[in-house]
């Protein structure tokens, strides 16, 4: 009687490995399809992001977001993923910027999937930075706005895409962003190298703020 309770026993806790190790397998497999899914278009956005003088055109972006949506159907819990839809739905509202309308129902986009990235990574500063440029050319809550660009900054100061952004509306609204925010910009400029150091400048140049460049 007590072997039979015993033998019962591992039965059941064999079964148990058997389920969760077919539950590790297909998971496993759905991150590997998401993968194989994205892996074109992460390519695409690495390279639209690293070299500004690549114009992605509409259908461009088009697929790249197609093959994102599908790998977010089977992983849906990917913050990479919704980061990468995020700057997809970026540059589209750029591309709309005369149509109102059309760029509103982007920013939307950009705020849904960067809210969902940063739901899943609360440390991700492109998504706090997306989120802030986003309700900043809406112009909507600008205590949620202010709040995304700190987080921005306090996980992401040091990242290039995060000073562009960052700066962008520190620059824009320069007396309602307070002192301390108007250091980091400066901070920003002085530590800022490469690609992002040169485009930080050019905005400053169409701002008409050179008297922000580091001196010396």
């Amino acid at each position: 009687m007590q072997l039979t309770a015993r033998r019962g026993h591992f039965l059941a806790f064999l079964a148990l490995l058997l389920i969760f190790g077919s539950v590790s397998a297909y998971t496993a497999l759905r991150h590997a399809a998401g993968d194989l899914a994205s892996l074109k278009a992460r390519s695409q956005i690495e390279r639209w992001q690293r070299d500004a003088r690549l114009k992605p055109q509409i259908r461009d972006i088009g697929q790249a977001r197609n093959a994102l949506v599908k790998a977010i159907e089977r992983t849906p819990d990917d913050p990479g993923l919704h980061e990468n839809l995020a700057y997809l739905y970026g540059l589209r509202a750029l591309m709309a910027r005369s149509l109102p309308e059309l760029e509103h129902a982007m920013l939307d986009e950009v705020l849904t999937h960067s809210r969902m990235a940063g739901a899943r990574r609360p440390m991700a500063p492109y998504a706090w930075a997306n989120i802030a440029m986003a309700l900043h050319r809406k112009s909507e809550d600008p205590v949620a706005m202010w709040a995304a660009l700190d987080r921005a900054l306090a996980y992401g100061r040091r990242e290039g895409g995060v000073q562009i952004r960052v700066a962008g509306i520190i620059l824009a609204r320069w007396d309602e962003a307070g002192i301390e925010r108007q250091t980091d910009l400066r901070n920003m400029l002085l530590n800022s190298r490469g690609r992002a150091a040169k485009q930080l400048r050019q905005m400053l140049d169409s701002a008409g703020r050179q008297d922000l460049l580091p001196q010396g």
